[in-house]
């Protein structure tokens, strides 16, 4: 009787419903792997600027000061021991490092200012359809330099005396809004090298961050010829800009690398940081 009931159940199974259920249950079991690995990131690849930007990043070239890297390198170092990321930072012409994130080179580009051609390049830290300045590295404001024995000048608003171009860095923010106040502009490869051209008379004028001073101020050959103007060209808002390819892949943890960014900012151990590198200026 008992053999006659199991003969009986299993004539009535339906095979194809097991192999379903079964199916989607491994296929469930791979998906859910799949994606624990494409969430996982073991390292975070930084592509930054290869000129020294106090208080930013400090050193030139491929590598940075060993005692004093700059706030923004320290900052990463700290988000990746929170993160449990491993931070490789590859250094560039500022150019060529958007043009490695936007390519997928790079993770993270260090550091830049908003504009909306740069949202091709790369993602900056949103909230509500705009950009969010709380989840910024920084804000700084770019300098207009002059020489000591020029009537060259900035009110705010205008220049006045401008004859010869305004040097900058090349690919800098602030190109676009000096051509658009009139004055040609005159790209160079380092702020150092602007300023000399600045003490030669080559340029009436330079547009650099405020702590670009720091350059002349320990030059015999320059703190005597040149001055900075009282009334700042603009204030921007600087951002850890990261790749199409990693907040596609990775959106939580984009979201994530900015916030941790923020609550860093706000800590006294980067408090402590950001006070050792200001001596310099």
């Amino acid at each position: 009787m008992g053999m006659n009931i199991l003969k009986y159940q299993c004539a009535n199974t339906d095979w194809s419903i097991i192999k379903r259920k079964v199916f989607v249950f491994v296929l469930s079991l791979f998906l859910l792997n799949t994606y624990a690995f494409a969430s996982s990131l073991d390292e975070l690849v930084v592509a930054t600027e290869n000129k020294h930007a106090h208080p930013w990043y400090l050193g030139e070239k491929s590598t940075f000061d060993k005692n004093k890297p700059g706030t923004a390198v320290e900052l990463l170092l700290i988000l990746g021991k929170k993160l449990n990321l491993k931070i490789k930072f590859q250094r560039f012409p500022f150019k060529r490092a958007l043009l490695t994130l936007k390519h997928g080179g790079a993770d993270m580009l260090m550091v830049a200012s908003y504009k909306v051609n740069r949202e091709g390049f790369g993602r900056f830290p949103m909230k509500n359809g705009k950009v969010d300045p709380s989840r910024s590295f920084d804000n700084y404001g770019y300098t207009f330099y002059k020489r000591v024995d020029s009537n060259v000048d900035w009110d705010g608003e205008q220049f006045t005396n401008v004859n010869a171009p305004i040097a900058t860095g090349i690919g800098y923010s602030i190109i676009n809004e000096l051509q658009n106040k009139g004055v040609e502009v005159k790209e160079v490869n380092s702020i150092r090298q602007a300023l000399k051209m600045l003490a030669l008379k080559r340029v009436d004028g330079v547009a650099a961050f405020d702590h670009s001073k720091s350059y002349y101020i320990k030059d015999p050959n320059l703190k005597d010829k040149i001055t900075s103007v009282k009334e700042l060209l603009t204030n921007k808002y600087y951002y850890y800009m990261l790749s199409h390819k990693l907040v596609k892949k990775h959106p939580e943890l984009a979201e994530k690398i900015w916030d941790t960014v923020a609550e860093i900012k706000q800590t006294e151990e980067f408090q402590k940081i950001i006070e050792k590198y200001y001596p310099e200026t």
